[in-house]
């Protein structure tokens, strides 16, 4: 993560940021950032704050541009137990100069906004308390090995075409505390890809698109077209929502408003480097917009289908759907609908 994490917040108390990372920060990490047009306000009738679009206003932070991969991935754990992602935004250094970093992004209209966030006043209120809670909530955060404890002995491409396939030969670090046996594995490089459910909120209803695919063909499926939510590869120098917001038009013409981020997922962990991150993006979806599409570059021949919230709905619980990502979105959109619809 070379674009660095602003900290805002509860985490800016040295405390609870080393207890969060499970380590004790170095004196020259991190330094003063700001975000222009937000500030930092208390969360209405709760101790803690939320960042908030605020014109005029300037919300302090402090950049970290280090952090290690295990730091994002405790400070992942830790704020989603309280549904805050993280969202890239365009943030000023200590020296002035302009950057894009990431921060860590409430759920909209989840909480409403009260008066400005007075972190002196939280730690002296509420610091203690947050620190006791905090160590036990970090308690449930699964104790995983790193790279380090694997050992890479070589490594060979075995085909390069659409897709590449790589072949390792390592060891790994067992649960007993031992190498393993040196393993041969291969696995299937699939980059990075962005998928997202178009969702109306107040039609109540979601855009699936239709297309052939390789796959099912190859495993001798009747049909080898299948419903599925949009997707494509994130191109070099984009973010996984500007891909969204690109294959959206591409492939069914669509202007997304809002996206709803839902996961990060390896779809098959044992097989492949492939990493999906998943949508809900909100957009109007009147009749007309059901139709066909995608790029012609690409070979794509895709058709759109409108489908009723009631009847995506059915055919979701009676397991009519076999497209993974198209499920998992569908389930987050049952668990989330009301809020959407009473937002939107």
């Amino acid at each position: 993560m070379t674009m660095g994490l602003m900290i805002f917040g509860t985490l800016l108390d040295k405390q609870l940021l080393e207890l969060v990372l499970n380590r004790a920060l170095d004196a020259s990490e991190g330094e003063g950032a700001v975000l222009a047009g937000h500030s930092v306000r208390w969360a209405k009738g709760e101790v803690f704050p939320l960042l908030t679009r605020d014109d005029g206003r300037l919300a302090q932070g402090v950049l970290y541009r280090d952090l290690t991969a295990q730091d994002y991935s405790r400070l992942d754990f830790y704020e989603g137990l309280f549904g805050y992602r993280r969202r890239e935004i365009s943030v000023s250094d200590a020296k002035g100069a302009a950057l894009q970093a990431q921060v860590y992004w409430p759920i909209e209209n989840l909480w409403e906004t009260g008066e400005m966030w007075d972190c002196d006043a939280w730690r002296a209120g509420y610091g203690a308390a947050n620190l006791i809670a905090a160590a036990a909530k970090m308690q449930a955060y699964p104790s995983v090995a790193t790279t380090h404890d694997v050992r890479h002995l070589t490594q060979t491409r075995a085909y390069e075409g659409f897709f590449t396939v790589e072949k390792y030969d390592l060891q790994f670090r067992r649960f007993d505390g031992m190498l393993s046996a040196p393993v041969n594995r291969a696995v299937f490089i699939g980059g990075a890809s962005a998928i997202v459910l178009p969702y109306d909120p107040k039609r109540d209803r979601v855009l699936l698109i239709e297309q052939f695919r390789a796959g099912p063909y190859a495993r001798g499926a009747q049909i080898p077209w299948t419903l599925e939510a949009i997707a494509g590869r994130i191109d070099k120098g984009e973010t996984a929502e500007d891909a969204a917001r690109r294959e959206a038009r591409e492939e069914a013409g669509l202007t997304l408003t809002t996206l709803e981020h839902i996961v990060q997922t390896y779809p098959s962990p044992g097989s492949t480097n492939e990493l999906f991150d998943i949508f809900l993006g909100l957009c109007d979806l009147p009749d007309e917009v059901a139709g066909t599409g995608g790029e012609a570059s690409e070979d794509e021949d895709i058709r759109s289908h409108l489908l009723d919230w009631a009847d995506f709905d059915a055919r979701l619980n009676g397991g009519g759907y076999d497209v993974l990502p198209l499920v998992m979105a569908g389930h987050w959109l049952a668990r989330n609908r009301d809020r959407l619809r009473a937002s939107a």
